[in-house]
């Protein structure tokens, strides 16, 4: 599967136009073989494999559903198993739920990432800017294709 391709990316992201274009850049800029988890949950049951099969990188977007129907998320708030309090007009900052699960599984834990996000950095908590990388989402995509060459060089120099 990774004939021709010298990376592998994971890009955790649920809008389907960022996704392809973030997909389609990786692929052109870096020849990377890219694959996308749309939600927090399946990241979750991804997790394993992930261990097992581990990526060069994975890049998580901030604002993730917890499924993929909004319908799905809907049930899941009103059966108790996602807070009220943590969702934002239908979305929930579930990517960065997504990197402390990473962070916390022997097998993920040393697995490099990036959180690449429109939401500005002033939105975020001091604890959460402590926990990744974060570059802003534009309409330009050099500054994300920049900070995934510079942290696969620093982990390719920490080796």
């Amino acid at each position: 599967m990774r004939e021709n391709m010298e990376l592998t990316i994971v890009v955790v992201e649920d809008d389907d136009q960022d996704a392809i274009w973030i997909c389609d850049e990786l692929q052109a800029s870096l020849n990377a073989e890219v694959e996308v988890i749309r939600c927090e949950r399946d990241f979750v049951a991804k997790l394993p494999v992930l261990g097992q099969n581990r990526p060069d990188l994975i890049i998580f977007d901030v604002m993730l559903r917890w499924a993929t129907s909004s319908e799905e998320l809907e049930r899941e708030v009103e059966q108790g198993k996602v807070p009220k309090d943590v969702i934002e007009e239908g979305f929930i900052r579930a990517g960065l739920r997504c990197v402390a699960r990473l962070k916390s599984y022997d097998d993920t834990k040393d697995i490099p990432y990036l959180v690449y996000t429109g939401l500005q950095t002033n939105n975020f908590t001091e604890e959460a800017i402590h926990v990744a990388e974060i570059i802003t989402k534009s309409d330009d995509i050099r500054p994300l294709i920049a900070a995934v060459r510079n942290k696969l060089a620093r982990g390719r120099n920490t080796k």
